[in-house]
């Protein structure tokens, strides 16, 4: 065969490889796809998102797994994720109405102005009549009457945002508007509504917490603080931050003894991590001397499932509490042999000493922590414009811009 055309022949195959293998991407992408909605279908989410970023490894662009994706985020109640998912829906569709939709909401809720601005512009432009862009519109209304200091703007928003309200309670940001604005006029009663509306849709959402209690303080309702403080307690209950606050709330109104009933509450010296029992003793040894503070210990070694750390507290309390000088030459010997080993021992981050407790434990007001803490985003004004609260109904956003950077 003349090498002119065999060559020709290798040619007509590679291209025909070449479009085989094509074909194959695409097949496959589909395929995961179809999976994954079979596994939503199912109610399999977790198995569905990870079809779902198989098919982008094979087709980064497939709009219609994207728009599957982001829906899932929201489903799973994941606003982060969701956020970014639309985010590349939008750069890939710009006139995409839902995703643009879904964004200016998540953006308003997040108190992220710049964002929701952005995007609120751009659905008002592409669906003007639709219902959620009306509320949309209100929305930017009121940022703007925010932005320009404009009173009377404002209030005409709140008063048709409360109008609107009473056909579609549980609109989210019709109560994010009334809620803030509430926060702003000193209606506190009014604000609470509002907040415990927003809670019983986003249970584990710790923010509205930490809103609740400081608008608790501001109305002056300790008991109604104190309560709150226990709820959030017993509801996170993996969270330390909550039982440190109760602590220091208790301690700061002169109750020491509901701070012992709580520790006795909470601790359990046959725990695996007897860190909150070992709280309760140094309490004890605080308030009510060594004596007690050694017999709660002596007691613990019957039944702690880690004998030796309360073998090493109930040698540092003998050596703290001059054991030395009163001739007790074995506590005095066990406290210097233990000593390096206490270090491997330290207070609980809810220590209750006198000392230990920052500012920020201190006051119920501040924000927590913990998992969900993240760098924050532009706020709209200083919270000082509505009476020098730390303005829980303005919160700035979680870094919605920039969220889930995995596909």
């Amino acid at each position: 065969m003349p090498p002119r055309i065999l060559r020709r022949l290798l040619l007509t195959f590679m291209l025909c490889l070449g479009l085989t293998a094509c074909k194959s991407v695409e097949e496959r992408a589909e395929a995961y796809f179809a999976s994954a909605q079979e596994l939503i279908e199912e109610g399999d989410l977790d198995r569905a998102a990870v079809e779902l970023r198989n098919v982008f490894e094979l087709m980064p662009n497939h709009v219609a797994a994207r728009e599957t994706m982001a829906a899932l985020m929201l489903q799973k109640d994941d606003k982060e994720a969701a956020y970014g998912q639309y985010l590349r829906l939008v750069e890939q569709v710009p006139d995409h109405v839902e995703g643009r939709t879904v964004l200016a909401e998540i953006a308003f809720a997040a108190r992220n102005w710049e964002e929701f601005s952005r995007h609120a512009t751009e659905v008002i432009a592409l669906a003007p009549d639709a219902p959620r862009t009306e509320m949309i519109a209100l929305a930017l209304q009121y940022e703007q009457a925010l932005e320009a200091r404009d009173g009377p703007a404002r209030d005409a928003v709140r008063d048709q945002a409360a109008g609107l309200a009473q056909e579609a309670p549980d609109n989210d940001i019709l109560q994010l508007i009334l809620f803030d604005a509430y926060v702003r006029d000193g209606a506190i009663d009014q604000a609470l509504v509002q907040l415990e509306r927003m809670i019983a849709k986003q249970p584990d959402n710790r923010d509205l917490y930490t809103q609740k209690l400081v608008l608790l303080e501001r109305q002056g309702d300790f008991t109604a603080l104190e309560t709150q403080l226990r709820d959030i307690v017993i509801r996170f209950a993996e969270d330390d931050e909550p039982k440190t606050q109760l602590i220091q709330f208790l301690l700061a109104r002169g109750e020491p003894d509901k701070v012992e009933a709580f520790l006795r509450e909470v601790s359990d010296p046959a725990a695996e991590d007897p860190t909150l029992f070992i709280d309760l003793v140094r309490f004890i040894n605080q308030r009510q001397g060594p004596d007690a503070a050694r017999a709660e210990l002596r007691a613990a070694l019957e039944v702690a499932a880690d004998p030796e750390r309360i073998q090493i507290i109930l040698a540092a309390i003998d050596f703290e509490n001059g054991a030395r000088r009163h001739g007790d030459r074995n506590a005095a010997n066990n406290a210097g042999r233990h000593r390096r080993r206490l270090r491997h021992s330290q207070p609980h981050p809810h220590h209750t000493g006198p000392d230990v407790a920052s500012d920020r434990q201190r006051d119920p007001r501040a924000p927590t922590g913990g998992r969900h803490a993240r760098s924050r985003q532009r706020q709209c004004r200083s919270a000082q414009d509505a009476g020098g609260l730390d303005d829980p109904g303005r919160q700035s956003g979680r870094g919605h811009r920039h969220a889930a950077s995995s596909p």
